[in-house]
């Protein structure tokens, strides 16, 4: 429990402080990098969420309406990554809460089946108050009607400045994945990979712990189909230059495990 607990305030720092701060890296003599146009504005934020297991994603995604209430952040859109239908709705919850319900949310329809529950919270919008009302206001009136969340990501990235956009991601990286394998469309005439090359200034994961541990890792390991494909789509050569190259060859031998 107390690694869990030192976990989720390592993701809050993570998704929170980390986000006001400028995304550089030293490439030194990388031959692949590409030519940058620094982006000066406050951080564009889309956030990946695997909202009704653990409190970290309700911190997280607290802090940063707290950060886009202060104008130090722009929170794009929501991601839902845990497929199921109760929780697009919580995502649904938070934004209304803060008063951010306008906010455009993506959901996973075939992503891992049944992942592990620590803290399941899923009906949460379903409390009521002792009067028989709803405790918690929402904005959607379909959810059917939502993008999945592969699709907002291209809606979203496509619409932005070049090098603007921080990705944050609490949970599994299915959405990401489909992001990534996919095609040219009506949003952008560029694959997944390229949109993303072009549109990401940073990109945070929430997963670790690549060696044998008594809390292994839990966002990778649910399903390690999602995160080798990741690496596969391009990931690991887009990291190669924004991110250190040790980190993707380690994280690619852990999941051949």
């Amino acid at each position: 429990m107390k690694k869990m607990m030192q976990r989720m305030l390592a993701a809050i720092l993570i998704c929170g402080s980390s986000l006001i701060l400028s995304c550089t890296a030293d490439y030194g003599d990388n031959p692949i990098q590409p030519e940058l146009e620094e982006y000066k504005g406050i951080p564009l934020v889309i956030f990946d969420t695997d909202i009704g297991s653990s409190t970290d994603d309700l911190f997280s995604m607290e802090m940063l309406y707290r950060y886009a209430d202060q104008g130090r952040c722009k929170l794009l859109g929501i991601v839902v990554d845990r497929q199921g239908d109760d929780y697009p709705v919580l995502a649904d919850v938070m934004n209304t809460y803060f008063g951010y319900g306008h906010i455009p949310i993506g959901v996973e329809r075939s992503g891992i089946k049944n992942p592990g529950v620590f803290i399941d919270y899923r009906n949460l919008y379903n409390h009521k108050t002792d009067k028989g009302e709803l405790m918690f206001k929402t904005s959607v009136s379909d959810y059917s009607a939502l993008p999945n969340g592969w699709q907002l990501y291209r809606q979203l990235l496509a619409a932005q400045p070049d090098h603007s956009v921080s990705i944050c991601i609490t949970g599994f990286v299915s959405c990401l994945t489909q992001l990534l394998a996919s095609e040219p469309d009506d949003l952008s005439p560029l694959t997944g990979v390229e949109l993303v090359r072009k549109k990401v200034k940073c990109l945070y994961l929430m997963a670790g712990v690549f060696t044998s541990s008594d809390e292994p890792d839990y966002n990778f390991l649910q399903d390690s189909t999602f995160p080798n494909c990741s690496l596969n789509c391009g990931l690991a050569k887009w990291m190669s230059y924004s991110h250190p190259w040790r980190w993707a060859t380690r994280l690619n031998t852990y999941l051949r495990l």
